[in-house]
């Protein structure tokens, strides 16, 4: 393309430039099927470091989708920046009733590729709901729940009914229910508050796909769905850090057009190594003053934009941002140590006998041990340079102070949810100049 010439195109051709020149890149899935993968526990805490930082490593090793949390123990008094994992959108639902100031609370993590918008429900309950768009044609309903033992019957009442409600859709529905003395296999119950809940699921045509124990020898939590095609490949696995509950995988599988938003290839320029003597000859051989003739001024702008953001990608290299697995201070000793843990597990669960069970909690209690004196370490280590590298201080700090808010979907005029970023910049740009005032 002949330098000058760029102020002709007209406003379409030149975002469409920019767009191919952006830091997205759309991935050919060629019709294969593909799978969402979910993840779900009971962590009683997320405010525990040890578990967070274990639970970002497995998202990261399984490629989880999405994660339910049950007994998150978050409160209004706590930011979200706190439990924020890198590349998920964070939907949390804290206890709000009797003493909200301990306990409950269920949490849901959901790949930013996935597009997902939140259901409010009016009633109290502890219970979050989440759509997602897994392909372009359906949506699907995703929820995650907390019934504890001691729960007010109103309480009960209401999450039963949102439960019943939500089953309307094509939904998967996870969480822990307290409810040990239903067998189901048999499909029968010991109390009457199981034989109410067994009533909830065959009335709201729903299928119990967890047949093992998730805690000691009792199965507290359940995964429901809307068909039982719905779950693939469920697998019992060993315990975040010191909890007692176990985690529960599995998969669902999709077909045909995958409704994941364009996965990102992120990187960041590296402006310390830019050649900037070459790119000051290359702006003095622009004809600016040919770039921005006539009087539209959005035509102007994208001339300019175009030929700087060609000047950046020609002068300055780029550098991949790879998401971290784990977190800095988790060493390779502290990831062999994980390993060996869920080896002990293994063991256990195959032959669960006093010794195979001492065994795997003393390595156990090991891993913990080791990982908090770590962490422990590595701020000690930044505090004591704050004054001559006070920059890593303040990036540790931000990292648990600041959570970016998902935007979007929003809905047009015709009641349609849109994802699209364009479209909806058009959206809130078509609104802002409805209100907008010369004075």
């Amino acid at each position: 393309m002949p330098e000058g010439t760029i102020g002709d195109f007209k406003n379409a051709e030149v975002e469409a430039i920019l767009q191919k020149q952006s830091k997205t890149r759309t991935i050919d899935h060629n019709g294969k099927d593909r799978e969402l993968k979910f993840m779900y526990t009971n962590i009683r805490s997320m405010l525990n470091n040890i578990k967070l930082e274990e639970l970002v490593k497995r998202l990261h090793d399984n490629n989880i989708d999405i994660l339910g949390i049950s007994e998150s123990w978050m409160r209004s008094d706590i930011e979200s920046a706190e439990i924020n994992i890198q590349g998920y959108a964070l939907y949390r639902k804290d206890r709000n009733y009797g003493d909200n100031s301990k306990g409950g609370g269920v949490l849901m993590y959901v790949k930013d590729s996935l597009k997902s918008i939140e259901i409010n429900n009016n009633k109290n309950t502890e219970s979050l709901w989440i759509k997602i768009f897994p392909t372009n044609r359906i949506s699907l309903i995703i929820g995650v729940c907390y019934r504890p033992q001691s729960i007010p019957k109103e309480i009960e009442d209401n999450l039963f009914e949102v439960i019943n409600i939500m089953a309307s859709n094509p939904c998967i529905i996870m969480g822990d229910f307290n409810l040990p003395d239903i067998d189901w296999v048999q499909m029968t119950a010991a109390s009457n508050k199981s034989e109410s809940f067994l009533e909830l699921i065959m009335d709201s045509f729903l299928y119990q796909s967890v047949l093992e124990p998730t805690r000691g020898n009792n199965i507290l939590d359940l995964v429901l769905s809307s068909d039982r095609a719905m779950v693939n490949d469920l697998k019992i696995q060993c315990p975040i850090a010191n909890c007692d509950h176990n985690v529960i995988n599995w998969n669902m599988k999709l077909q045909g057009d995958i409704g994941f938003t364009e996965q990102k290839t992120e990187f960041s320029y590296n402006y310390d190594k830019g050649n900037y003597d070459c790119m000051k000859n290359k702006i003095n051989n622009i004809d600016w003053d040919q770039l921005v003739m006539g009087d539209d001024i959005e035509k102007c702008w994208n001339s300019i934009s175009y030929q700087l953001a060609n000047l950046r990608d020609e002068y300055i290299p780029r550098r991949k941002n790879t998401n971290k697995k784990h977190s800095s201070f988790m060493n390779q000793t502290a990831l062999k140590m994980i390993k060996n843990r869920n080896k002990r597990w293994d063991t256990f669960c195959k032959n669960p006998t006093w010794v195979t069970e001492n065994k795997y909690k003393k390595i156990r209690n090991e891993v913990v041990k080791y990982i908090r004196k770590l962490k422990r370490n590595l701020e000690i280590k930044i505090a004591e340079k704050i004054k001559t590298d006070s920059k890593k201080f303040y990036a540790y700090v931000n990292r648990k102070r600041i959570v970016k808010d998902k935007i979007g979907p929003i809905e047009n005029s015709e009641g349609k949810l849109i994802h699209d970023a364009a479209e909806m910049a058009q959206i809130l740009n078509k609104y802002f100049g409805t209100v907008f005032t010369k004075k």
